[in-house]
C-alpha cells in the first residue's frame, strides 16, 4: 500500500515546527492572541498563498 503526502504536507516539512516555537516565544508573538495560535495563522496563511486565494473568505470555503 502506498503511502500519499500531499503537496501542502511536504511544503510544511521545510519548517521546523520546535524552531517556529521557539521564535514565537523569544519574540512574545502570541501574548495577545485570540482564537488563532500563531502556527495555525501560519498555517492559513500558507494555505492561502499556495492556493492563490484573493481573499481569506476564498479559505473558508476550502474548509467547508
Amino acid at each position: 500500500m502506498y503511502k500519499v503526502c500531499s503537496i501542502f504536507s511536504q511544503v510544511l516539512k521545510l519548517f521546523s515546527r520546535g524552531d517556529f516555537e521557539k521564535a514565537v516565544k523569544e519574540h512574545k508573538a502570541e501574548r495577545h492572541a485570540r482564537g488563532f495560535t500563531s502556527w495555525g495563522q501560519f498555517l492559513a496563511m500558507l494555505f492561502c498563498q499556495l492556493g492563490r486565494a484573493h481573499s481569506s473568505l476564498l479559505v473558508l470555503d476550502a474548509f467547508v
